[in-house]
């Protein structure tokens, strides 16, 4: 007789009984939640003009919920200025994972943009407790794997196709493509984005659609969170996110037992 043992790291063996351990942060950004930023997330290049926070879907420009929605997001934006932005967990320095995931669901506005808008989930950023500077300077030397659907972007020699998904990490300064560019098309709308780090194996979807999958090992681990770049046509325009989940995620080991 042949028999199969699970053990998930933290459970005892006597209780028969298996289990998943994780650590997560997931916001669904709620009407009690107007105005502020939610205590389980922090922002970068947002200190004077409190533009990232939560608002209702009128106020952050967006004409009808995606499925299940509850009528308020998370505004992420520097409003008056144009430029990037960025939202993520808050305990960055502590609570961070080399296998772990990022997804939300985004609302791509396209339709008005003249010059680049960007939108970003990302994962592994800031490399643990080795940087403590937060998001800013994960864009600045782009600590991580960034996923992004973008319109009129540029990153270097890397010009990507319109509405197309794709991830950037940066080495030396320079933003570097892993993976090749996703096939479908996303045009303004509500999307799900979201990207996975376990091991040496990236992969970005869209709508559930697998888009990207690439092999790296630049970034070992880190926190996961949000970006938006408006490039400068409509500087009051805005990233909406909703349903914002980072989650790590507990190896499962298995003996077989004969």
């Amino acid at each position: 007789m042949k028999k199969v043992l699970a053990l998930f790291i933290g459970l005892s063996l006597s209780t028969g009984i298996a289990f998943a351990q994780y650590s997560a942060i997931s916001e669904t950004f709620t009407a009690a939640q107007n105005g502020t930023i939610p205590v389980s997330m922090t922002s970068d290049w947002d200190a004077s003009v409190p533009d990232v926070k939560v608002v209702p879907l009128a106020t952050a420009g967006v004409p009808s919920d995606h499925t299940n929605g509850d009528g308020y997001v998370l505004q992420v934006a520097d409003v008056g200025s144009g430029g990037w932005n960025f939202a993520y967990n808050s305990n960055y320095t502590t609570n961070n994972a080399a296998d772990s995931k990022t997804e939300a669901w985004v609302y791509l506005n396209f339709d008005t943009a003249t010059t680049e808008r960007s939108y970003a989930v990302f994962v592994r950023g800031a490399e643990g407790t080795a940087h403590t500077y937060g998001a800013q300077a994960i864009y600045n030397e782009c600590y991580g794997y960034w996923l992004l659907v973008t319109k009129f972007s540029s990153w270097g020699t890397f010009y990507p196709p319109d509405y197309k998904a794709f991830i950037l990490k940066k080495i030396s300064g320079n933003w570097v493509q892993i993976g090749s560019t996703g096939t479908g098309t996303y045009n303004t709308g509500w999307h799900k984005m979201k990207i996975t780090a376990s091991g040496n194996q990236i992969k970005g979807y869209v709508d559930d659609n697998l888009e990207v999958s690439a092999t790296d090992d630049t970034y070992a681990t880190g926190f996961g969170g949000v970006g938006y770049y408006e490039g400068g046509d409509d500087v009051n325009a805005v990233g909406a996110f909703d349903n914002f989940v980072w989650e790590q995620m507990t190896s499962v080991k298995e003996w077989s037992l004969y």
